[in-house]
């Protein structure tokens, strides 16, 4: 069975994760990155939203310990990617279309598959790193089907 594990910075990924993982016959892992600023999310905020996965408390320094835990680590930022793990695929996942330059940046590069909101957002990562359009996960169960096929991993 693969293991997947999330990367969570801030509490509002949890409904992002949570929409990824309802998609997934996978063991779930959220690492709950530890950061100075103080986010105040529990595990029980995790359960309700991930049921059943393990949760694991993991400082931002120590972020590369956990390559090779999961098959798959998905973010949502640039901190993980630059960790530059060679055991587990790196996946990231747009989580906005504000924020261009960020959203878009070449830290994409780094990771194994991103997923990105529409063909815009595919094209203008695309030419530098492999993107798919899936959609916002948000939107599961308001759009039927968003439209977009389900991901595909890099073999």
């Amino acid at each position: 069975m693969v293991n997947v594990g999330f990367i969570l910075t801030t509490p509002y990924q949890l409904f992002h994760y949570r929409a990824i993982a309802a998609h997934l016959s996978a063991e779930v892992t959220v690492y709950v990155e530890l950061r100075d600023e103080d986010f105040s999310v529990s595990s029980d905020d995790i359960l309700t939203q991930i049921p059943g996965c393990r949760i694991a408390w993991i400082e931002s320094s120590r972020l590369a310990s956990i390559d090779g835990e999961c098959d798959v680590l998905v973010c949502q930022t640039p901190v993980a990617a630059l960790q530059f793990f060679s055991r587990s695929l790196l996946v990231a996942q747009q989580y906005s279309l504000a924020k261009e330059a960020y959203q878009y940046g070449p830290w994409r590069a780094q990771a194994s598959l991103n997923l990105m909101y529409g063909d815009y957002s595919t094209r203008l990562v695309s030419g530098y790193a492999t993107a798919v359009a899936v959609g916002n996960p948000l939107f599961d169960g308001y759009v039927p089907d968003h439209g977009m096929p389900p991901p595909s991993l890099p073999a």
